[in-house]
């Protein structure tokens, strides 16, 4: 800014500040919110990912900066706002209020603790050995499901009279057959069945 005082050095930083602002819009309010988490997210790990990111932002200036979180955004935010949540009520009937519940990866489901007595026991998916923790009895509980097929859990207290649910992750069936060889009560083994058709049907 060759040839202009200090004063009129501020007005114009504070007219192109605006401008960029009035561009921008909400999208601006946006970016400077999640390149500020993002920031914080390189600064505590200390990595040398944060020393590289550093030298490159100041080699590129304020835009370049911009331009930078625009990039990450585009990447990250279509995932984090896509994700949805799925809410289970534990009923008065000893039944979860959602039987059988179809999502995408990346979705949450949230059991709500409306009815006392309940809780959330996962029995078989699609990686037996990697289950979703259980919930303790009369707790609200709550599960990311990162791997798709279908998850299959109950009360267990009311296991063996039926109070079961399923979780469908990304429409991926391949593991649904096995669940005919779960070991259950006679009833329960009818509930299931029941909740099996249910899927397939809801899948086509």
């Amino acid at each position: 800014m060759a040839g202009y005082n200090s004063n009129e050095k501020q007005e114009i930083t504070r007219k192109n500040s605006y401008y960029y602002y009035s561009t921008w819009g909400e999208l601006g309010d946006l970016c400077q919110l999640w390149f500020i988490l993002l920031h914080f997210i390189l600064t505590a790990t200390k990595g040398s990912f944060m020393s590289y990111l550093r030298l490159s932002t100041k080699k590129l200036g304020q835009s370049g900066q911009m331009k930078i979180a625009v990039a990450i955004l585009a990447l990250v935010l279509p995932t984090i706002c896509s994700a949805k949540t799925v809410q289970i009520e534990f009923t008065k009937f000893d039944t979860f209020s959602i039987e059988v519940v179809h999502i995408d990866a990346g979705d949450t489901v949230e059991w709500l603790p409306k009815n006392g007595g309940h809780n959330v026991e996962f029995i078989t998916g699609p990686h037996i050995t990697a289950l979703p923790k259980n919930s303790k009895m009369d707790e609200f509980h709550s599960v990311v499901f990162k791997a798709t097929g279908v998850y299959l859990y109950g009360c267990t207290p009311h296991l063996n009279m039926g109070m079961l649910g399923l979780v469908v992750v990304g429409d991926d069936l391949h593991n649904l057959e096995k669940l005919h060889d779960v070991k259950l009560s006679r009833i329960a083994k009818s509930v299931l069945e029941d909740l099996i058709k249910i899927t397939k049907s809801q899948s086509k």
